[in-house]
């Protein structure tokens, strides 16, 4: 008799749990069935009335910075334009670095010379080993001042760190400007992602890979995304976490900043 209740308790209990199944099934499927009949222009609206704030940001957005006082002499890019991963994106007046460059590489060369010399000095025993011990200091001296002086040089140009866009320039050409100063805001069109706030109750149905609907209200169009990244700490007053996504529509519309409204399949 036991055995009988208990049987009927588990066929129950599937029952609601495939019922429940379905009744979400048929939830999204409505939701993707009422975004497919809506236009473009009429989709944040419609996501605008059941679902979550979102905000497109970049990973990669940084301030590129000059690293020694000098003339501009180049400076790559308006906002807007892109450019490619190495390419040079400023440049300063470096005369004088490189002037001194071909200094320390000259004193190198003769410091070269001079432990030849007294290396075979030594051989031929009209040397001295302290002699020999002067001119191997005096080449390591002029060896680190090539060093110095190369490094110097190379901050003469700033290169790109990725391929990316120019989002705001802060400097003009043959302007003169010091250790620090802002030049160029840049950043990585490959590192844009979606962040969005949801209920932290959703912790325990989302994982990595979740796919989800963003409406982006300056295009008008809806894009498929997916869950890559939940956040560590939960709002205890709200009751919410922040959670971010990657947009699989790689296209080139899509800016840092924009916003819309996105639906996920746990509401």
């Amino acid at each position: 008799m036991m055995t009988l209740f208990m049987g009927r308790v588990f066929g129950l209990v599937v029952l609601l749990v495939l019922l429940t199944s379905v009744v979400r099934a048929e939830a999204l499927a409505d939701s993707e069935k009422l975004l497919a009949n809506t236009s473009d222009s009429q989709a944040p609206g419609v996501m605008r009335k059941q679902g979550i704030r979102a905000q497109i940001t970049s990973l990669q957005r940084i301030t590129l910075s000059s690293e020694m006082p000098g003339r501009i002499t180049r400076l790559k890019g308006l906002p807007g334009d892109r450019f490619k991963k190495g390419s040079t994106l400023v440049s300063f007046d470096c005369t004088e670095q490189k002037a001194l460059l071909r200094k320390a590489q000259a004193m190198e060369k003769s410091g070269v010379t001079e432990l030849a010399v007294q290396k075979r000095l030594l051989e031929l025993d009209a040397g001295s080993t302290m002699e020999m011990s002067k001119a191997e200091a005096r080449l390591a001296e002029s060896r680190a001042e090539v060093s110095v002086m190369k490094a110097r040089v190379s901050r003469c140009q700033i290169k790109a760190p990725f391929a990316g866009r120019v989002a705001q320039r802060e400097a003009s050409e043959h302007e003169y400007v010091r250790v620090g100063t802002p030049l160029l805001e840049v950043f990585a069109k490959s590192s844009l992602e979606i962040r969005l706030i949801v209920p932290s109750r959703w912790l325990a149905k989302m994982k990595k890979g979740d796919p989800f609907q963003v409406a982006v209200e300056e295009t008008g169009r809806v894009y498929a995304a997916e869950v890559i990244r939940t956040g560590a700490v939960v709002d205890p007053i709200s009751q919410s976490v922040e959670i971010a996504g990657r947009i699989k529509d790689k296209s080139s519309e899509l800016l840092p900043g924009m916003s819309g409204w996105a639906r996920l399949p746990y509401e």
